[in-house]
């Protein structure tokens, strides 16, 4: 028989801090990342375009490099896992792993473009210019996004809850 103090005490015992991007929804900060990351690629192609190119030598061609480059993208970093948790890892590993998989984009980019031979209409300045200007951004987003999650966990958010079963 459940008596009114029974159920206080339940609620008081079950008592929570609110929970901000938690375990449950690990798809939000994938989505937040993939966005991200699209959105700093398209970004920094665009502004390389405008900075490192005079308007005489910008072609079509460099727009569908950048839609390939944002296709290519979402393609290596998910298989270079990084949209997974970086919870308890530094952010120079993940600083490491995103410039290798950053550096393969432009290198695919490039083998096409010799395979199909249009490498003569794509700037090579413009090239170096849009992946510095995009590394800069998506190390800046993801640095900016670890030191609020760590701001956020060291307010007693969203934490992971483990059980150790065993005795080793």
């Amino acid at each position: 028989m459940s008596t009114p103090e029974s159920r206080q005490r339940i609620a008081v015992g079950s008592e929570r801090p609110p929970r901000a991007l938690t375990p449950d929804y690990p798809f939000i900060t994938d989505l937040l990342y993939r966005a991200s990351d699209l959105a700093a690629v398209a970004l920094s192609g665009v502004i390389a375009l405008r900075y490192a190119l005079p308007d005489a030598e910008q072609s079509p061609m460099h727009g569908m490099v950048i839609l390939l480059g944002l296709l290519l993208t979402d393609l290596i970093f998910g298989r270079w896992g990084l949209y997974k948790s970086w919870r308890g890892r530094s952010l120079f590993e993940q600083v490491g792993r995103l410039t290798a998989a950053w550096t393969l984009v432009p290198a695919c980019l490039i083998i096409a473009g010799f395979a199909l031979s249009v490498n003569d209409s794509i700037a090579r300045p413009w090239m170096a210019a849009w992946w510095v200007t995009g590394w800069v951004m998506m190390v800046a987003i993801r640095s900016a996004a670890t030191v609020a999650l760590r701001a956020v966990r060291a307010k007693g958010l969203n934490h992971k809850r483990v059980a150790i079963v065993g005795a080793g």
